[in-house]
């Protein structure tokens, strides 16, 4: 998921109206976030192309730790940084028939404890919250309580990305943007370079839907705005190359500051 966000930052006057933001999660966002993603499993979850992307990390991450099924419990799932800690934010079917958190099948190393009357699992490394029987949020535990002890302050997602998720359409199935700032997140794999390539971004924004008969193929769509032109174009060759190196169907487009990748992948 913030794969996608490098391919891309805003152009062109934005809709009316926003991605959608399950509002049971928006609240949470803290006002720090600098990169934001969001996975619309809910939508996804029908769809042959899910099979594949529920192996991508955030997704199969919060099923190995709330264990629910993700076709049929999980609603909308967002990844949350401020460049330098990552949460997950999920919205699904985490209750038991008593409409309560079942925190006995949640398998998180550590144990259970409570904070402010909220429930959490796991350590002090790796912890869950449940917000309520419906939303729970998952990392560090220092940065879930401070999540907690911010609540009251926080309203809807921060100001900063307005235009960016305006620019975003509503149906978008997957999503993500980035708000500029250091990013200074391990990123795994062949995804080491992303460091490298955030610093040649202003702002960016993707979004993503399955499409084809069988919704077994994605396109999506990534804008990226660099602060010179001289880093446009390198973002713009960077991304050419990456494409062509996994061989994914697409075109890099560069206009000034801005890059615009359009690209199709089959499953």
């Amino acid at each position: 998921m913030i794969a996608g966000l490098v391919l891309g930052a805003c152009s062109g006057p934005p809709p009316a109206q926003r991605v959608f933001v399950d509002p049971g999660l928006a609240p949470l966002i803290p006002p720090d976030t600098t990169l934001l993603a969001g996975v619309r499993v809910d939508l996804l979850g029908k769809r042959p192309a899910f099979a594949l992307l529920a192996q991508q990390r955030a997704i199969k991450r919060f099923v190995e730790i709330t264990h629910v099924d993700p076709a049929k419990d999980l609603w909308q799932v967002l990844v949350v940084s401020n460049g330098k800690d990552v949460l997950l934010l999920g919205r699904g079917k985490f209750a038991n028939e008593l409409m309560a958190p079942d925190v006995q099948r949640y398998g998180k190393p550590g144990g259970r404890f409570d904070y402010n009357g909220l429930s959490m699992v796991g350590n002090e490394q790796d912890a869950m919250v449940f917000i309520n029987s419906s939303t729970t949020a998952i990392g560090p535990a220092p940065v879930l309580r401070a999540l907690v002890d911010a609540r009251a302050q926080m309203r809807d997602v921060p100001v900063r990305f307005a235009s960016l998720l305006s620019a975003i359409p509503l149906e978008s199935e997957m999503w993500g943007a980035y708000a500029g700032g250091p990013v200074d997140l391990e990123f795994p794999g062949n995804l080491s370079n992303l460091k490298r390539i955030f610093g040649l971004l202003q702002s960016a924004t993707f979004y993503a839907n399955a499409t084809g008969t069988l919704g077994a193929r994605v396109h999506f769509v990534a804008n990226g705005t660099s602060p010179a032109e001289a880093q446009a174009q390198e973002l713009h060759d960077t991304l050419q190359g990456l494409m062509a190196l996994a061989q994914i169907k697409g075109d890099v487009a560069r206009d000034g500051l801005r890059v615009k990748v359009n690209a199709d992948l089959g499953f």
